[in-house]
């Protein structure tokens, strides 16, 4: 009893949050104002020390070391983990916003400018999307479309990188378990010449909000952007979320994690 509680403190000690999406508010008992996590684990050539305190009306606090964090991204990177549930066997055939959501969680336990490109990306989308919305024939437009491919361009760059570090664990991976090819393919929606390339990454970025400026203003919202990315998994030539077998969707979802585990 409690197992799965276990799992999801020592996820939440990784990442500031549950594996499940649960609400901080949800990780409290019934009846309780308050929770609390803490854990000793030794990284960075050290042992540390943390812990997290939920309240029930107002904010966690994080504490490391004894001393308490002024942002959530400072927890990222000092207990790194790759968490494998049931939830992940949607990996293969769910949403996109699945897949994204499992890019953004591994890359920002190994990168903090990226934990802070996309905190900062989605509150520029927020206000664009309003403009849009409200205004979209307002000067400040540019400002909003400025900052949107500046932040847009490093999620673009660290993303494809992640990508190419997985395929060359998971081909090995897959190999050796059931003899099979596999290829990750990441999907931005636009073509990108040379994903190695931030200038490049910038003006292809540019040129694609230029081409849909007309039907973001008629839709209210922004269309074009890493809001919106995506990778296909290509097993034995042919794109698994269409023909991949439920026991071939289970050991991609495995192979993934391991290949994760391997890059941490």
């Amino acid at each position: 009893r409690g197992k799965t509680n276990i799992l999801e403190s020592i996820y939440i000690m990784s990442t500031s949050r549950s594996h499940r999406g649960a609400k901080e508010a949800e990780m409290i008992r019934f009846g309780k104002e308050n929770a609390k996590i803490a854990a000793k684990f030794y990284s960075h050539g050290r042992e540390n020390k943390a812990e997290i305190d939920f309240f029930s009306d107002k904010k966690k606090r994080i504490k490391i070391n004894g001393v308490v964090a002024d942002k959530t991204s400072q927890l990222m990177g000092y207990l790194n983990t790759v968490i494998f549930c049931p939830e992940d066997l949607k990996l293969v055939k769910g949403s996109p916003g699945i897949r994204r959501k499992m890019l953004d969680l591994g890359i920002c336990q190994l990168r903090q400018r990226y934990f802070h490109s996309l905190s900062a990306y989605y509150k520029i989308l927020e206000q664009r999307n309003k403009l849009l919305k409200d205004d979209p024939e307002s000067e400040m437009l540019w400002v909003w479309n400025e900052k949107l491919v500046e932040r847009g361009t490093d999620i673009i760059w660290y993303r494809n990188s992640f990508i190419d570090r997985l395929n060359e664990k998971i081909k090995k991976i897959i190999f050796e378990i059931c003899n099979e090819k596999i290829n990750l393919i990441y999907d931005c929606g636009f073509e990108i010449s040379d994903f190695k390339d931030k200038e490049c990454i910038k003006k292809s970025f540019e040129t694609e909000l230029d081409k849909n400026l007309q039907r973001e203003k008629k839709f209210g919202m922004s269309l074009v952007g890493p809001h919106r990315d995506d990778f296909k998994i290509i097993l034995n030539g042919n794109e698994a979320k269409f023909y991949a077998s439920q026991g071939q969707q289970r050991t991609i979802v495995l192979a993934i994690k391991m290949a994760e585990v391997e890059i941490i």
